[in-house]
This record gives C-alpha cells, sequence and structure tokens, in this order.
C-alpha cells in the first residue's frame, strides 16, 4: 500500500523558513544613488551617508516587511536580501 502524508506549512513555520539573514548592497549592475528611500522606508535596518550601508547588529527579523519594501522600492536596484 500507499501512504502519503501532506504538511502544510503553517505561517509561523514559513516565517522561520524565509527568515531574512543576510542584506547587503549589490553594486554589480549598477549604483546606489544615495537617495535615502531605504533609510526612510527602514532607519533601522538602513543608514545613508555616501552610500547605503546595513546598520550593524540590525534585527532583520523585526523588520522583513520594511526590508522587502525598500529592496522593491529601490530606484537602482541594489538592496538585495536572502
Amino acid at each position: 500500500s500507499f501512504f502519503c502524508y501532506i504538511h502544510y506549512i503553517t505561517i509561523q513555520e514559513k516565517e522561520f523558513i524565509m527568515a531574512i539573514t543576510k542584506v547587503w548592497l549589490d553594486e554589480s549592475s549598477d549604483e546606489c544613488i544615495s537617495c535615502g528611500a531605504c533609510e526612510s522606508v527602514c532607519s533601522d535596518v538602513f543608514a545613508v551617508n555616501d552610500k547605503m550601508s546595513v546598520n550593524e547588529g540590525a534585527d532583520f527579523n523585526a523588520f522583513e516587511a520594511e526590508i522587502k519594501d525598500a529592496a522593491s522600492s529601490c530606484p537602482a536596484g541594489v538592496i538585495k536580501y536572502e
């Protein structure tokens, strides 16, 4: 006989599996234009002096939605996360 077990992932499990562990500036195809959009979306994670930087010790899990919003709204498209 054949037995198939399907486990549906709960929202809590998905958040744990999909947690952001790394945020960085990727200028391989374009450069940060220092517009400050990321910092205005989430100053707890991003700072802009000459270029965007990620604040050391930032809690990525606490600001996951803001990180994704900053990355998707970056006009240069240089904010990456995983």
